[in-house]
């Protein structure tokens, strides 16, 4: 799976368990993700997960190049 953020492609590996449960690991980065919720109280949790992920997360993970 490949996602964009900052302008820059990553390739990741992402696991979705039950309630909103994420494992996603970017090798590039050497960044593992874990997130535990439960998404079944309310239906916006879910998506909400994957924002805090591609809107905070990983634009703040800082490259040295």
């Amino acid at each position: 799976i490949t996602d964009t953020v900052n302008d820059k492609t990553y390739s990741m590996y992402q696991a979705y368990g039950s309630g909103g449960q994420i494992i996603m690991v970017i090798p590039e980065l050497d960044l593992l993700i874990v997130i535990s919720c439960n998404a079944s109280i309310s239906p916006t949790v879910k998506p909400m997960t994957r924002d805090i992920i591609t809107d905070y997360i990983l634009p703040s993970v800082y490259v040295i190049e």
